[in-house]
């Protein structure tokens, strides 16, 4: 659905109202992320130490969060020039009401998608989180196509965020009975303590990766602010795997941390990090092959010069792979030297749009935005693997992440090949063509390469035994799985061992 939205966006709105819709939310979503000031987070901090107050937890949350959201909202209402003034759009005036009463509401809504996991109600949160989502993207679905004005988007917007807020204080109410009735002051300092450096990085963070977007739209207008936002287009798959990762892993990290045990952390970040390299490699490969067909298909021809953007933008792929926000969380009076050097990459990331935006044009912004998440990120995995006693054996739990761009590099080749024999097709069939090539030859490469651990060799031998109908032999193994495929032998496969004749 989220594919859905922009495409349908891209073909009703014009380029000039899909950039006001654009700069809309981007304002929104900026102090939506800005304005609570990672508050919400102490959440998965206090829930394992304070196991006898997450109400008291909870409400300081939404105390502290709906406080600020009303203020923020105010403050627009009162001041509504402040949209045109920072986009320079004049249009954007009439839209402040409406961003005033969407800020407060995004933000405690946002906060059905952390209570749930902090509380490790994982089925539960799935289900709210889909559903609520579902629900946001019929709602915005249907006012792009019945209505097709952004007025009618936000008001979706504002709708379906009401019914998340409901849909929390619900949650609240049956888990955490009366938890409304008494302020803990001691634990909302200690919150507010915790919250302090954490917040300072996330805005930090928040205001790194969304100021090129202001630069670029104030510098060249709306309708190139809607290519480069269609160039910049934040792909679904990293939203899903990375905050699902991140969210468990917040928990996670947090009690091993609290247990001393450093290097079950690394061991778990290398894990999360294999994994998602097994999504994220082969995407940024096929995307180097095939993005610009992509882009053309989804987006319409109108688009195509987003495709220069779109092929830096998709470094996001590569950078995403090892998530250290867990770690640093876990790790709060560590903060203040991150702190410091977030800071001076967002003055330098500053001075560099600055200079170089209005002379390069918009490609320069990606450009910019990637190499200080490359510097960031290198910077991070250094430092906490510093804190966490990494050594260079540990290194050696990161290795299924070479091999798994080996394969993904290899599939690529062959993809460009045949990308290249169809020159002049249609766009469809070159993402088909080549998609089916470039699977066939990853997931071989993946099997020659020996990536799959032999409990995944084993699973899918059984699933595509299943699948063909084929039945075990009597090891319950399909037949075609052979004991060579595995390294070690499963305890049902040792041999009895002989008694001890002493």
């Amino acid at each position: 659905m989220g594919l859905a939205f922009p495409l349908l966006m891209a073909r009703r709105l014009a380029k000039v109202e899909l950039g006001h819709y654009n700069q809309i939310f981007q304002i929104a979503s900026t102090l939506c992320g800005v304005l609570p000031f990672g508050f919400g987070m102490t959440a998965f901090y206090f829930f394992p130490r304070e196991s006898g107050r997450r109400g008291a937890v909870c409400l300081n949350i939404l105390l502290v969060c709906g406080g600020i959201g009303l203020a923020a909202g105010t403050v627009l209402i009162c001041f509504p020039s402040i949209l045109p003034l920072i986009f320079r759009e004049p249009a954007l005036y009439r839209y402040s009401p409406e961003v005033a009463t969407l800020i407060p509401l995004w933000i405690v809504g946002g906060l059905l998608e952390m209570f749930p996991v902090a509380n490790q109600e994982f089925r539960l949160a799935s289900v709210l989180i889909v559903g609520l989502q579902l629900t946001r993207a019929i709602l915005m679905l249907s006012a792009t196509v019945v209505f097709g004005s952004v007025g009618a988007i936000v008001l979706a917007a504002e709708i379906n965020a009401c019914l998340q807020v409901l849909t929390l204080f619900w949650y609240l109410e049956t888990r955490l009975p009366g938890f409304w009735r008494k302020v803990d002051r001691g634990l909302l300092r200690a919150q507010l303590r915790y919250a302090a450096p954490m917040g300072l990085a996330g805005m930090l963070y928040v205001f790194q990766g969304d100021l090129h977007n202001y630069f670029v739209s104030r510098t060249f207008g709306a309708a190139v602010f809607a290519v480069y936002s269609i160039g910049c287009v934040d792909l679904p798959i990293i939203g899903i795997l990375c905050d699902s990762a991140n969210s468990v892993l917040f928990r996670r990290v947090s009690e091993l941390q609290l247990a001393n045990q450093f290097g079950e952390i690394i061991a778990v970040t290398a894990r999360a990090a294999r994994n998602l390299s097994l999504v994220f490699f082969p995407v940024y490969a096929f995307l180097m092959v095939a993005g610009r067909e992509l882009i053309t298909l989804v987006y319409t021809e109108k688009y195509r010069d987003s495709w220069p953007i779109f092929r830096i933008n998709c470094t996001v792929f590569l950078l995403s792979t090892i998530l250290l926000d867990p770690i640093c969380r876990a790790f709060p009076s560590r903060m203040a030297v991150f702190v410091k050097v977030r800071a001076a990459l967002f003055i330098a990331m500053g001075a560099a749009l600055w200079l170089f935006v209005g002379r390069f044009g918009p490609v320069a912004a990606i450009a910019i935005v990637m190499g200080r998440m490359a510097v960031e990120n290198t910077f991070g995995a250094v430092y906490y693997g510093r804190v966490l006693g990494m050594a260079r054996r540990d290194l050696r739990q990161f290795s299924p992440m070479i091999r798994i761009a080996t394969g993904s590099a290899a599939a690529g080749a062959v993809a460009m090949v045949v990308r290249r024999a169809l020159t002049g097709s249609r766009p469809i069939a070159v993402l088909l063509v080549c998609g089916v090539v470039f699977c066939a030859v990853y997931l071989t490469a993946l099997f020659v390469l020996r990536v799959p651990t032999p409990e995944e060799r084993e699973r899918a031998a059984r699933t595509l035994a299943r699948w063909l109908n084929i039945k075990p032999s009597k090891s319950g193994r399909p037949w075609f799985l052979r004991k060579s495929h595995s390294h070690r032998q499963t305890r049902e496969d040792q041999p009895a061992s002989r008694p001890d004749r002493r």
